[in-house]
Protein backbone atom coordinates (compact mmCIF):
# COMPACT_ATOMS: atom_id res chain seq x y z
CA UNK A 1 0.00 0.00 0.00
CA UNK A 2 1.20 3.52 -0.73
CA UNK A 3 2.06 5.71 2.24
CA UNK A 4 -0.20 8.78 2.52
CA UNK A 5 -1.28 8.90 -1.11
CA UNK A 6 2.19 8.15 -2.50
CA UNK A 7 3.08 5.58 -5.16
CA UNK A 8 3.40 1.88 -4.38
CA UNK A 9 6.78 0.19 -4.97
CA UNK A 10 5.29 -1.48 -8.08
CA UNK A 11 4.13 1.87 -9.46
CA UNK A 12 7.56 3.42 -8.81
CA UNK A 13 9.25 0.47 -10.56
CA UNK A 14 6.97 0.84 -13.59
CA UNK A 15 7.62 4.58 -13.84
CA UNK A 16 11.35 4.01 -13.49
CA UNK A 17 11.37 1.55 -16.43
CA UNK A 18 9.52 3.98 -18.69
CA UNK A 19 12.28 6.59 -18.41
CA UNK A 20 9.83 9.16 -17.05
CA UNK A 21 11.06 8.95 -13.49
CA UNK A 22 8.86 8.71 -10.43
CA UNK A 23 7.68 11.65 -8.38
CA UNK A 24 7.49 11.05 -4.63
CA UNK A 25 3.70 11.39 -4.66
CA UNK A 26 0.88 12.51 -6.96
CA UNK A 27 1.16 16.24 -7.52
CA UNK A 28 -2.52 17.26 -7.70
CA UNK A 29 -6.04 15.89 -7.91
CA UNK A 30 -7.26 16.87 -11.37
CA UNK A 31 -10.82 15.60 -11.06
CA UNK A 32 -13.00 13.61 -8.69
CA UNK A 33 -16.29 11.81 -9.15
CA UNK A 34 -18.58 9.53 -7.20
CA UNK A 35 -17.89 6.63 -9.54
CA UNK A 36 -15.00 4.69 -11.08
CA UNK A 37 -12.85 6.34 -13.73
CA UNK A 38 -12.42 3.78 -16.52
CA UNK A 39 -10.61 6.00 -19.00
CA UNK A 40 -8.03 8.68 -18.34
CA UNK A 41 -5.39 9.90 -20.77
CA UNK A 42 -3.83 12.82 -22.58
CA UNK A 43 -4.58 13.55 -26.23
CA UNK A 44 -1.85 13.18 -28.86
CA UNK A 45 -1.16 16.92 -28.70
CA UNK A 46 -0.82 16.81 -24.91
CA UNK A 47 -3.10 19.84 -24.65
CA UNK A 48 -6.17 17.97 -23.39
CA UNK A 49 -6.81 15.39 -20.67
CA UNK A 50 -9.93 13.18 -20.94
CA UNK A 51 -11.50 11.04 -18.24
CA UNK A 52 -14.62 8.85 -18.40
CA UNK A 53 -16.62 7.80 -15.35
CA UNK A 54 -18.82 4.73 -15.02
CA UNK A 55 -21.85 5.58 -12.89
CA UNK A 56 -21.94 9.28 -13.81
CA UNK A 57 -22.01 8.27 -17.51
CA UNK A 58 -19.92 11.32 -18.27
CA UNK A 59 -16.68 12.24 -20.02
CA UNK A 60 -14.76 15.26 -18.82
CA UNK A 61 -12.32 17.08 -21.08
CA UNK A 62 -9.83 19.38 -19.36
CA UNK A 63 -7.33 21.90 -20.69
CA UNK A 64 -3.97 20.38 -19.70
CA UNK A 65 -1.95 23.25 -21.18
CA UNK A 66 -2.20 25.20 -17.91
CA UNK A 67 0.98 25.22 -15.81
CA UNK A 68 -0.36 23.11 -12.91
CA UNK A 69 -2.79 20.20 -12.90
CA UNK A 70 -4.77 21.86 -10.12
CA UNK A 71 -5.72 24.65 -12.55
CA UNK A 72 -6.83 22.54 -15.54
CA UNK A 73 -10.20 24.10 -16.47
CA UNK A 74 -13.14 22.00 -17.65
CA UNK A 75 -13.58 22.48 -21.41
CA UNK A 76 -16.40 20.00 -21.96
CA UNK A 77 -18.59 17.78 -19.83
CA UNK A 78 -20.06 15.12 -22.16
CA UNK A 79 -23.19 13.36 -20.87
CA UNK A 80 -23.00 10.05 -22.76
CA UNK A 81 -25.91 8.24 -24.37
CA UNK A 82 -26.81 4.62 -25.08
CA UNK A 83 -24.17 3.18 -22.77
CA UNK A 84 -24.05 -0.44 -21.76
CA UNK A 85 -22.52 -0.46 -18.29
CA UNK A 86 -19.71 2.06 -18.94
CA UNK A 87 -17.66 4.04 -21.44
CA UNK A 88 -15.04 1.55 -22.67
CA UNK A 89 -12.83 4.01 -24.56
CA UNK A 90 -12.48 7.65 -25.52
CA UNK A 91 -10.35 8.96 -28.36
CA UNK A 92 -9.72 12.53 -29.45
CA UNK A 93 -8.76 13.31 -33.06
CA UNK A 94 -5.19 14.48 -33.72
CA UNK A 95 -6.43 18.05 -34.30
CA UNK A 96 -8.35 17.99 -30.97
CA UNK A 97 -11.55 18.82 -32.91
CA UNK A 98 -13.61 15.66 -32.25
CA UNK A 99 -14.07 13.17 -29.45
CA UNK A 100 -15.31 9.63 -30.07
CA UNK A 101 -16.57 7.36 -27.30
CA UNK A 102 -17.58 3.71 -27.19
CA UNK A 103 -19.38 1.29 -24.91
CA UNK A 104 -20.16 -2.40 -24.86
CA UNK A 105 -22.22 -1.94 -28.00
CA UNK A 106 -21.49 -1.62 -31.73
CA UNK A 107 -22.33 2.10 -31.70
CA UNK A 108 -19.62 4.75 -31.40
CA UNK A 109 -20.60 8.39 -30.81
CA UNK A 110 -18.68 11.38 -32.18
CA UNK A 111 -18.90 14.76 -30.41
CA UNK A 112 -17.39 18.08 -31.57
CA UNK A 113 -14.84 19.65 -29.21
CA UNK A 114 -15.34 23.23 -30.36
CA UNK A 115 -13.65 25.23 -27.63
CA UNK A 116 -15.94 28.22 -28.14
CA UNK A 117 -19.05 26.05 -28.01
CA UNK A 118 -21.08 24.21 -25.43
CA UNK A 119 -19.39 23.15 -22.18
CA UNK A 120 -22.14 20.80 -20.96
CA UNK A 121 -22.77 18.50 -23.90
CA UNK A 122 -26.03 16.62 -23.49
CA UNK A 123 -26.65 14.12 -26.29
CA UNK A 124 -28.92 15.60 -28.93
CA UNK A 125 -30.16 18.31 -26.56
CA UNK A 126 -27.33 20.86 -26.46
CA UNK A 127 -25.39 19.35 -29.39
CA UNK A 128 -25.37 16.29 -31.61
CA UNK A 129 -23.60 13.10 -30.60
CA UNK A 130 -23.40 11.54 -34.06
CA UNK A 131 -23.86 7.75 -33.88
CA UNK A 132 -21.62 5.52 -35.95
CA UNK A 133 -23.00 1.96 -36.25
CA UNK A 134 -20.21 -0.53 -36.73
CA UNK A 135 -22.55 -3.53 -36.97
CA UNK A 136 -23.83 -2.89 -40.48
CA UNK A 137 -22.83 -5.47 -43.05
CA UNK A 138 -21.11 -3.85 -46.04
CA UNK A 139 -22.87 -4.54 -49.34
CA UNK A 140 -25.87 -6.21 -47.68
CA UNK A 141 -29.42 -4.99 -47.11
CA UNK A 142 -29.42 -1.72 -45.08
CA UNK A 143 -31.13 -3.49 -42.17
CA UNK A 144 -28.61 -6.38 -42.08
CA UNK A 145 -26.59 -6.34 -38.85
CA UNK A 146 -23.82 -8.41 -37.28
CA UNK A 147 -24.52 -10.25 -34.01
CA UNK A 148 -24.22 -7.91 -30.99
CA UNK A 149 -20.72 -6.95 -29.87
CA UNK A 150 -18.94 -4.30 -27.86
CA UNK A 151 -16.25 -1.81 -28.81
CA UNK A 152 -13.39 -2.15 -26.31
CA UNK A 153 -10.72 0.00 -27.94
CA UNK A 154 -11.05 3.03 -30.17
CA UNK A 155 -8.51 5.33 -31.83
CA UNK A 156 -8.54 7.89 -34.60
CA UNK A 157 -6.45 6.17 -37.26
CA UNK A 158 -3.01 7.82 -37.45
CA UNK A 159 -1.91 8.87 -40.93
CA UNK A 160 -5.36 8.20 -42.41
CA UNK A 161 -8.21 10.56 -43.21
CA UNK A 162 -9.06 12.79 -40.22
CA UNK A 163 -12.48 11.09 -40.06
CA UNK A 164 -11.18 7.50 -39.91
CA UNK A 165 -11.56 5.51 -36.70
CA UNK A 166 -10.05 2.15 -35.79
CA UNK A 167 -12.04 0.03 -33.33
CA UNK A 168 -11.26 -3.23 -31.54
CA UNK A 169 -14.31 -5.37 -30.74
CA UNK A 170 -15.27 -8.37 -28.67
CA UNK A 171 -18.30 -10.61 -28.25
CA UNK A 172 -20.97 -11.74 -30.69
CA UNK A 173 -20.43 -10.95 -34.37
CA UNK A 174 -17.47 -8.69 -33.62
CA UNK A 175 -15.45 -11.19 -31.58
CA UNK A 176 -11.81 -10.36 -31.99
CA UNK A 177 -12.26 -8.02 -34.93
CA UNK A 178 -10.59 -4.77 -35.86
CA UNK A 179 -12.93 -2.39 -37.66
CA UNK A 180 -12.05 0.62 -39.77
CA UNK A 181 -14.85 3.20 -39.90
CA UNK A 182 -15.49 6.60 -41.45
CA UNK A 183 -17.10 9.05 -39.00
CA UNK A 184 -18.13 11.42 -41.82
CA UNK A 185 -20.25 8.83 -43.64
CA UNK A 186 -21.28 6.98 -40.47
CA UNK A 187 -20.34 3.53 -41.72
CA UNK A 188 -17.78 0.77 -41.28
CA UNK A 189 -15.27 0.56 -44.14
CA UNK A 190 -13.54 -2.74 -43.39
CA UNK A 191 -13.51 -5.56 -40.85
CA UNK A 192 -10.53 -7.82 -40.17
Amino acid sequence: RPARGGFTPAQRAYLATTGVGAPAAPVAVVDAARSRAYVGHFTASGRLFVAAYQADRVIRVRDASCPTAASWPLLKNVACRLLRWTVTEVSVSDDDAHLAYSSISPIVHVVPLDRGGVVHSVANVTEAHEPLSLDRVAGAHPDARLAPFGVWSLKWAPGASPTTLLAGTGGGGGAGHALLADAASGRALARV
